[in-house]
């Protein structure tokens, strides 16, 4: 089950968070490990302020967590092209699961909400974006059925700005 994250859940994010950072260490990837060390759990209270942080809750415990958000600054000016014009998409943000419910379905439980999200607040794609060297995120979303469309470079971001993007259109 996804619900919206309350600050009672603050403690369970941070270990998911800090689980994430560990597995892509430990993957060889730079990505929310390097010099900035984006994201840090108050990113996700700032999240969850906004009511754009979600929880995967599996048997009581909340083992993954995402944000969903409208309009990304940094995907107005792409190296490359969107599916679709304008600001009418919700963007997924920090996805962070955790050590114990990895390999278990919880990213995708996570996208797949995102979908029946963006479907309810009259949204017509989900854009999304990830590290280059990150190809657990890019197999997962060509099986979801997003398209790749170019890449952006993060401007706040000082060691390997740029990121890969992707977009799913809603039916």
């Amino acid at each position: 089950m996804v619900r919206l994250a309350t600050m009672e859940d603050i403690d369970s994010i941070a270990i998911c968070l800090n689980d994430a950072k560990r597995f892509l260490k430990a993957s060889g990837l730079i990505q929310w490990n390097g010099p900035s060390g984006n994201p840090e759990i108050e990113t996700y209270i700032e999240d969850i302020k906004r009511r754009h942080c979600y929880v995967c809750v599996r048997d009581g415990v909340i083992s993954g967590v995402a944000t969903f958000m409208g309009h990304e600054n940094e995907y107005d000016q792409p190296l490359g092209n969107w599916l679709t014009n304008g600001n009418n998409y919700t963007t997924i943000h920090r996805i962070a699961v955790c050590d114990k419910a990895r390999s278990q379905g919880v990213a995708t439980e996570l996208m797949r909400f995102a979908e029946v999200f963006t479907k309810n607040t009259g949204r017509v794609s989900i854009r999304i974006d990830t590290h280059p060297e990150n190809l657990i995120v890019q197999t997962m979303l060509k099986s979801l059925g997003y398209t790749y469309c170019g890449y952006v470079i993060y401007s706040y971001i000082p060691v390997e700005p740029k990121r890969l993007i992707y977009e799913k259109l809603m039916k």
